[in-house]
This record gives structure tokens, sequence and C-alpha cells, in this order.
């Protein structure tokens, strides 16, 4: 009570303190010594880490919300279906004639190296963007 009368956030009125003036300024007191807290930017973003972490968790339990292990292996077997498809098509076409299954051979393959190189691009693309998204988040300069 004698250091918060001695900074002046409680005043003395004769015999006592006012108590609806000393518990104004008292308020308004903690809050002006939360935003001067060097405390308050790191535990106002741990609980907006903690909020996203929660609502992440109640998107999943909702079934709203893929894990990145589920969402490759959906992606994987989707992908693996026309590959397959794509791998028995020069035999599927061909039949005997050994000239024409080399001809599809060489399509399926060049067919999927376009495919695998666009999947590459395209990973260096979200690569590129994430990166980008950690630098602003973080506001280090850029080298």
């Amino acid at each position: 009570m004698a250091r918060l009368e001695a900074e002046g956030v409680f005043s003395r009125n004769g015999a006592g303190y006012r108590q609806d003036e000393c518990r104004l300024r008292y308020i308004a007191h903690l809050r002006a010594e939360r935003t001067r807290s060097p405390r308050t930017e790191a535990e106002t973003e741990y609980q907006q880490q903690k909020a996203h972490w929660l609502s992440l968790r109640i998107a999943k339990h909702q079934r709203e919300h893929l894990t990145m292990e589920e969402h490759c292996r959906v992606i994987d077997t989707l992908a693996g279906i026309p590959l397959t498809g794509l791998a028995s098509l020069p035999a599927a076409m061909s039949g005997n004639d050994l000239t024409i299954r080399r001809k599809w051979e060489r399509f399926v393959y060049d067919l999927r190296t376009k495919l695998a190189n666009e999947a590459l691009r395209l990973a260096d693309e979200a690569e590129k963007k994430w990166y980008a998204m950690l630098i602003a988040k973080s506001r280090l300069p850029v080298a």
C-alpha cells in the first residue's frame, strides 16, 4: 500500500482512502503495467499459439481437419492409381508388337517425368511461400 501510495496510485483523504477512486486508479495502474511489461508480448504470442493449437485439435476431433500424414497418404493413394494404370498401358496397347510397346513405354516415361517435374516445381513454390511467411512473421531482415 505504501509503494502504491508513493507512486500516486492511492491517495489519502483525511482518515482513509476513497475506495471508488482508488479502485479505478489501481485498475488503470495494472493495465498500464501490463502494457509496459516485456513479458506481455511473449505472453500474448503464447496465448495466440495455444488458441491456434486448440482450434486445430477441435477441428481434427470434428473431422474438419486432416493431419499432414493423412493428407500425404490420401494423395499417394490417389496418385498411385493412374500411375499404376499408366505403367500397364504399354503391355495392354501393344499386344505382341515390341516396337509399339517401346513407343508406349517412352510415352509413359515422358508423361511420368513431366508429372514429377511439375510436382517438384509446385513443392518449391510452396516452400518459398512458407519461408517468406516465416520471415515476415519473425520480422527478421532479409539478406
